[in-house]
């Protein structure tokens, strides 16, 4: 669905409703309001406000009710941009404020990017351009930290109409093809053919308006193909002024015609300030000046509400709001940063403090082992003694014993020589009995 946003309007609606019907099916809300806030874009990018507004109003219902914060964001984010198209600048500047407040709540830079890149439209239409360069600034470094360069080719648009609008035309086409390079690479034809058209309007301040003509010729063909009629009726504006400053009046009211047919079903205040300057111009130019009165009264009308005071103070107000903000959040991670230290040198303490516990531990125990190897040492000794004082008893004891013995043996040798042999007493014995 993303794939079609900027290019074809049918087949990205079909798809958002694809995966509302889906989503229905499998009753998650998530993808619901995912699928309104498709849908509300898509809606935006080719000029239905109303019905874009209530889409992206019923998305942020349905992710409040989830609390997606991301959701809630980008969905606010969209309703800013709806609300800048229509000159609402008040609510286009409360929902970009919502936008941000949700981001910054997730922490996220490329998203936080596309808010500081809508903020810096609606200072550009305040005129207050080095305002807006702050902001186009901060969404290129915010784009550059998320690492998405793809990013990068709406703040540099917008860095080209503001060096345009300082007659700096060699640097705002730098800008432009730099710009058109990243568009092209991202095939986001609605862009290529806003480029086309704001190179044309540079070469016709160059009054170089052949070249002009070309590139506007070729905006007008891309935005045709895209049904993009907001970017028509700006082409053709285009080619009017660029008619009126080479005093070719023919044609201008054909253009003119041409351009009002859009311009009536926009409701798009900037468009009309366009158109209402040009008509008068070209009265002036040809002395109708009845007709240049009314219409030169329509164009200050229409461009008096565009750039007013309140709208400056409440981008003001916005800008001390974000800075409270930001320096809330700041405070708030450094907060996090001290606790997230704090736990870590809780841990360490604790660690310290067990391997500390361990040492001593394992030094008493060593003790302990080192006076028990002494006491078995000792007592090994005294068993080594005393096994020596045994083993000299017994060999005392032994040699007594083999003293005795060898004096019974020597005692019974005596007796055995002074006896007579048991032969001699047999012998005389029988003697003895014969002779009774």
């Amino acid at each position: 669905c993303a794939y079609f946003q900027n290019s074809n309007a049918d087949s990205s609606l079909k798809y958002a409703d694809l995966i509302w019907d889906l989503a229905t099916k499998i009753k998650s809300v998530r993808w619901q309001a995912n699928a309104l806030n498709q849908k509300g874009y898509i809606k935006l990018v080719f000029h239905d406000y109303p019905k874009a507004i209530a889409c992206l109003k019923e998305a942020i219902a349905l992710y409040q009710a989830i609390n997606n914060k991301k959701g809630l964001g980008n969905a606010n984010l969209n309703l800013g941009y709806a609300y800048s198209d229509l000159g609402n600048y008040k609510e286009s500047i409360y929902y970009n404020e919502q936008a941000l407040h949700y981001y910054n709540e997730i922490n996220s830079p490329g998203l936080k990017g596309n808010v500081f890149n809508n903020i810096a439209l609606i200072y550009m239409q305040q005129r207050a351009f080095e305002k807006a360069k702050e902001y186009l600034d901060s969404a290129i470094s915010c784009y550059r930290t998320a690492g998405e360069e793809f990013n990068l080719g709406n703040p540099i648009l917008n860095l080209a109409l503001i060096q345009s609008e300082k007659n700096d035309y060699d640097a705002a086409l730098k800008l432009y093809l730099k710009a058109l390079t990243i568009f092209i690479r991202n095939d986001d034809k609605l862009k290529i053919a806003a480029i086309y058209n704001n190179i044309g309007n540079l070469y016709s301040n160059m009054n170089d308006f052949k070249k002009s003509l070309v590139y506007l010729k070729k905006s007008i063909k891309m935005k045709q193909e895209l049904e993009d009629t907001i970017g028509l009726a700006t082409s053709y504006l285009n080619i009017v002024t660029n008619l009126r400053m080479e005093k070719k009046y023919t044609f201008i009211n054909l253009y003119l015609d041409t351009a009002k047919k859009y311009v009536i079903t926009l409701n798009n205040p900037e468009i009309e300030v366009y158109y209402f300057e040009e008509v008068f111009r070209y009265y002036y130019s040809i002395g109708d000046l009845k007709n240049a009165d009314v219409y030169f009264d329509k164009y200050k009308e229409a461009k008096d509400s565009l750039i007013n005071k309140d709208i400056t103070k409440q981008l003001s107000d916005m800008s001390v709001k974000y800075d409270t903000e930001q320096i809330k959040l700041e405070s708030l991670n450094k907060q996090k940063q001290f606790e997230h230290e704090r736990k870590i040198k809780n841990v360490f303490t604790i660690f310290s403090i067990c391997i500390c516990v361990l040492l001593v531990v394992l030094i008493l125990v060593l003790r302990k082992i080192k006076a028990s190897n002494v006491l078995i040492k000792t007592q090994q000794k005294e068993l080594v003694k005393a096994y020596s004082e045994m083993f000299a008893q017994k060999e005392i004891i032994e040699e007594k014993q083999r003293e005795i013995l060898d004096s019974i043996h020597y005692a019974k040798r005596i007796q055995t020589a002074l006896l007579p042999s048991d032969k001699y007493i047999e012998r005389n014995l029988n003697d003895l009995q014969k002779k009774d």
